[in-house]
C-alpha cells in the first residue's frame, strides 16, 4: 500500500515482476509446475497411463503429455500476468514516470523494445515469463520420469533454479543464472538471442532425457 500513491500502472507491473520486493522471480518455478507437471505421476499411480499408452502408443502419450504441460503452464502464467496488468492499469496512475521506467528497464535484455513503447515492453515481458514458466514446467515433468513423485515434479525446478543461480553467481557466470533468464533486468549484457537459445536448449534437453528414460522403462516393462 505504501506504493499506492507513488507508482503509475507501468511501474506497479514492473515492481511486481522484478521489483526489490517481488517474489515472482523466486516463486515462478513453483507457480509454473503446479498445473500439470505432476500429471505423469498421477497417471502412473491411477493406472490411466497403462490405458493411454495402450490406446495411443508410448510415443504419442509422451508427446501429448509434454505439449499439454507446456501449453497449460504457458497459458496459466500469461493469464495471471495479464490479470495483474489489468488490475495495475485500473488502480494506478496513468501518468507515467519515465525516469523510473528507464531505471527499471535500463539493462533489460529487451531494452530496444522498452525504449519504443512501455506497453509493447510489458506485452513482451508477459510472453517471456509465460515461456520461461513453460520451460520450468517442462523440466518438472522431465524429472517426474526419473523420480516418480509429484512433489519432485513440483519443487524440482525451484531447487534447480535456486541452486543453479547461487552457483552461477559464485563462479562469476551470472548470465547462466536460471533466475536471470526469468528476470531479464537482473544481469547486464543479456540479449534476446541468448535468452531464447538458453530456453530452447533447456526444453530440448528436458524432452530428450525424459523421452529416453520413458522409452527405456517401457521397453523394460517398468512403466506398464
Amino acid at each position: 500500500m505504501e506504493y499506492f500513491f507513488k507508482h503509475d500502472y507501468v511501474m506497479t507491473f514492473l515492481q511486481g515482476y522484478n521489483g526489490d520486493r517481488s517474489l515472482l522471480t523466486i516463486l515462478g518455478p513453483l507457480i509454473a509446475t503446479l498445473p500439470f507437471a505432476a500429471q505423469h505421476v498421477e497417471n502412473s499411480k491411477s493406472g490411466t497411463m497403462k490405458y493411454l499408452v495402450g490406446r495411443m502408443g508410448y510415443k504419442k502419450y509422451f508427446n501429448s503429455n509434454f505439449i499439454i504441460n507446456f501449453v497449460i503452464s504457458f497459458i496459466t502464467f500469461a493469464i495471471g500476468m495479464v490479470i495483474f496488468f489489468i488490475v495495475s492499469f485500473v488502480l494506478f496512475s496513468k501518468d507515467l514516470n519515465m525516469d523510473a521506467y528507464r531505471g527499471m528497464t535500463g539493462v533489460s535484455a529487451y531494452k530496444i523494445l522498452a525504449d519504443k513503447s512501455a506497453f509493447l515492453y510489458i506485452l513482451v515481458i508477459i510472453l517471456h515469463c509465460a515461456f520461461v514458466g513453460a520451460c520450468y514446467s517442462s523440466v518438472g515433468l522431465a524429472l517426474s520420469y526419473f523420480i516418480k513423485n509429484k512433489f519432485v515434479a513440483w519443487i524440482g525446478p525451484f531447487i534447480i533454479a535456486t541452486i543453479g543461480s547461487l552457483f552461477a553467481m559464485f563462479v562469476g557466470l551470472t548470465k547462466l543464472e536460471p533466475m536471470a533468464i526469468f528476470d531479464v533486468s537482473r544481469v547486464q549484457g543479456m540479449t534476446p538471442s541468448f535468452v531464447i537459445s538458453y530456453l530452447l536448449i533447456s526444453i530440448l534437453l528436458a524432452y530428450i532425457f525424459s523421452y529416453m528414460k520413458f522409452k527405456k522403462d517401457i521397453e523394460n516393462d517398468e512403466e506398464i
